[in-house]
């Protein structure tokens, strides 16, 4: 038979399928094994099994006591750090033509600018694709532009 482990605060810790004899091998301290015959319920409560709801969004944390989704603060800021992070550091299209924008990236794009606008010339730029172009001090400097600006957008949001 099917038994679900459930820890003090309703848990489901994990399904077991064990004769009823075996089950105190399979129930940790603290823990209960309870007969199980349904694959959607994920929660114990009042002695029977329910299915907590869909979570609203990835900021929300369900609450054990309560039993409900409830918002919290400390995800939403680890959520939207990590977003930003993803947004800094990924491609930029500038005049058709997409770039990696990634802290190394920009920093070479700037030494190359420094080194352009003293000798001249253009340098031939890997872009996000693999491909190549020619960049002259003013084409690598509207899209440093365009990366600082997309920066402050992102940090200032």
């Amino acid at each position: 038979m099917k038994y679900a482990i459930i820890d003090k605060d309703g848990n489901i810790k994990r399904i077991v399928t064990c004769q009823e004899s075996d089950l105190v091998h399979n129930t940790p301290d603290g823990h209960k094994g309870i007969p199980f015959e349904y694959d959607t319920h994920d929660y114990y409560y009042n002695d029977g099994f329910i299915k907590i709801p869909d979570m609203p969004d990835r900021h929300y944390v369900w609450d054990t006591t309560n039993h409900v989704w409830t918002y919290n603060q400390e995800l939403y800021d680890y959520w939207i750090k990590q977003d930003n992070k993803k947004l800094l550091n990924s491609n930029i299209v500038v005049s058709g033509y997409e770039y990696q924008a990634d802290t190394k990236s920009l920093s070479a794009m700037m030494t190359q600018y420094q080194l352009l606008s003293i000798v001249g010339g253009v340098v031939k730029w890997k872009l996000a694709d693999n491909s190549f172009v020619e960049l002259s001090a003013e084409d690598l400097l509207e899209v440093i532009k365009a990366i600082s600006a997309r920066t402050q957008k992102i940090i200032s949001a």
